[in-house]
């Protein structure tokens, strides 16, 4: 599957580092037709075939670290359930496994299949928008 970490575009334009990403996909794609004759496997309605059955589609699991002290005061039970509504997969930065420590989350689109990778980075960006301004408030409520 494909990663986008945001960390790899200064600046956290995740729409450039999609955009860089694209095209190097794009480039192996053309150099392996080159070489072999042969194409990736991709279904009209499902994508790109992987080897993982959570990945079909198109795999993108595009993500950003982000600072939320006042989700973090108001609990990760609540930024799940936020998270869930707004088709998002919170993390701890350590990876799927790794826990949590600290204010800083890794935020990702949850749905794989049935999107275009357009889609699944604008719900991204628009979730993390949201998250960030309502942790703003959450701050505020939390005295923090």
């Amino acid at each position: 599957s494909s990663g986008i970490n945001a960390e790899y575009g200064k600046g956290g334009d995740v729409k450039a580092v999609f955009e860089r990403l694209a095209r190097a996909i794009q480039a192996v794609q053309e150099s392996v037709k080159k070489e072999s004759g042969k194409d990736f496997l991709c279904d009209e309605k499902y994508g790109y075939i992987h080897s993982c059955p959570t990945n079909l589609g198109t795999g993108m699991r595009a993500s950003v670290h982000i600072d939320l002290p006042g989700w973090t005061a108001e609990g990760l039970g609540a930024l799940k359930t936020r998270c869930e509504e707004l088709k998002l997969q919170p993390r701890g930065t350590r990876g799927e496994s790794g826990g949590q420590t600290g204010v800083t989350y890794d935020i990702s689109n949850k749905h794989r299949l049935g999107y275009s990778e357009v889609e699944l980075v604008q719900c991204m960006i628009d979730g993390v928008n949201i998250l960030f301004k309502e942790d703003l408030e959450l701050q505020k409520k939390h005295g923090l």
